[in-house]
């Protein structure tokens, strides 16, 4: 590597989600294998993270590596209006295999925001194709993030991400999201929010658009974990009232929760699912809007004006598909479902023991998540993480308070021991000073 390339980067690069100080340097990443990123120096980091989440199979996979080749060689890109290809209708069938059969129609995208803003539009136009242009409100949940184009923001404008841009953004009203905490009564506390949302149905559910939520956990908010029991009597009391219930399992897809969909914990299901994310197996952006049929019958028509005039220029594009179809190919093999069960048992077995530690709160898992929050100050908590990078674990704070596992499945036994010890060592010893 060049000796000047992170002065390149920091003259040349606006990096996301980060301070932009004369303090701050970004980690030149020169290669990655498997669960392991390494430096310029060859120093490994074991991305804990899953490189915001999308990382599936591990850096590099050679599988997937080598069908983008083979497929780059034969179409590299087609327009996805009025022509389609192989690639594509072979990831709608991998999809709709593990879908209700209410929910068979996919439009695709090119990230997990994208596919959030065009389940907002089908919502609203779903409407207006059948005749009702009196709904100007969408639902959401208190700490909720979908994402960071303008309607995204609107149904996530309770996180604290978009606070600039709170003048901008289209009418929602949120709730409170009945997360798992340390000695709360969560029965209660799911019978006041669903009491609270039935009440607000019964008086305005005739002008609701659609009800978005994160099912089972709110990802940037940290790691927030509800219950399935409130999760199916949210879609039950939506159903209810005949509102549109969303789920966006961007991050929780793919068998994060343990299980392929967050969905697939409960018995009444949501009318669309938004996926991205872990669906390259981290290599190449893509979203996916799944719509239930019934949605779909009220733009069959030869009306231009009910027609979805919604596309992007890279729509389903047959690289991207091709990585797609390769990671769900490995995703649902019995060798990789038996290390997401030994990394669900492993997160599950041992995450508790941190309670141990005295500043450690609301420790919680859920499937292959597992998170907790430390109430000290952000300096120390950007200790911990910085000795934690310092002994090649990469781990990212959420909300200044959650550190969290989301790991690749090819992570080996070895490489979870080493890192949990590492982690319970140096937040028991920075968090005492």
């Amino acid at each position: 590597m060049p000796l000047n390339m992170p002065q390149v980067d920091d003259n040349n690069i606006w990096h996301p989600f980060s301070i932009q100080s004369e303090k701050h340097r970004n980690t030149y990443v020169s290669r990655g294998d498997g669960a392991v990123l390494f430096d310029e120096n060859g120093k490994e980091y074991i991305d804990l993270v899953s490189s915001w989440w999308c990382n599936l199979h591990g850096h590099a996979n050679s599988e997937i590596a080598e069908a983008i080749s083979c497929q780059a060689k034969k179409l590299e890109h087609v327009i996805f209006s009025g022509y389609t290809h192989g690639q594509a209708v072979d990831l709608t069938q991998n999809i709709l295999n593990h879908m209700p059969d209410a929910l068979n129609k996919i439009f695709f995208s090119d990230n997990g925001s994208t596919s959030i803003e065009i389940a907002m539009k089908i919502a609203y136009q779903y409407y207006v194709n059948t005749g009702d242009t009196k709904r100007n409100t969408f639902v959401a949940f208190e700490g909720g993030y979908h994402g960071d184009t303008f309607g995204a923001m609107a149904i996530g404008a309770s996180n604290g991400y978009h606070d600039v841009f709170a003048g901008l953004l289209g009418s929602c009203k949120f709730f409170k999201y009945p997360c798992i905490t340390d000695g709360c009564d969560i029965e209660s506390i799911e019978s006041d929010v669903l009491g609270q949302i039935d009440d607000y149905f019964s008086s305005y559910g005739n002008t609701v658009i659609a009800a978005f939520i994160e099912p089972l956990v709110q990802g940037a908010s940290g790691m927030q974990v509800s219950r399935p029991q409130f999760l199916n009597a949210f879609v039950k009391l939506c159903h209810q009232h005949n509102i549109i219930v969303v789920f966006d399992e961007i991050m929780t897809g793919f068998f994060r929760t343990g299980k392929m969909f967050a969905m697939d914990y409960i018995d009444d299901k949501p009318d669309m699912v938004c996926l991205s994310k872990g669906l390259t197996g981290g290599f190449l952006p893509l979203g996916l809007t799944v719509v239930a049929s019934k949605i779909y019958k009220a733009f069959r028509s030869h009306d231009i004006a009910k027609a979805f005039m919604h596309g992007h220029t890279y729509t389903g594009n047959p690289i991207s598909c091709s990585a797609a179809n390769a990671s769900y190919k490995i995703l649902m093999r019995d060798a990789t479902q038996r290390r997401i069960a030994k990394i669900e048992e492993f997160i599950r077995d041992n995450f508790y023991k941190l309670n141990t530690i005295e500043c450690v709160r609301n420790v919680r898992t859920m499937g292959c998540i597992g998170a907790f929050d430390l109430s000290c100050n952000n300096d120390i908590l950007m200790s911990v993480v910085n000795s934690l990078k310092n002994e090649g674990i990469l781990m990212r704070p959420l909300m200044q308070r959650t550190l969290y596992w989301i790991p690749p499945y090819c992570i080996t036994d070895d490489q979870m021991i080493r890192c949990f010890d590492t982690m319970f060592d140096v937040v028991s010893e920075v968090t005492k000073k």
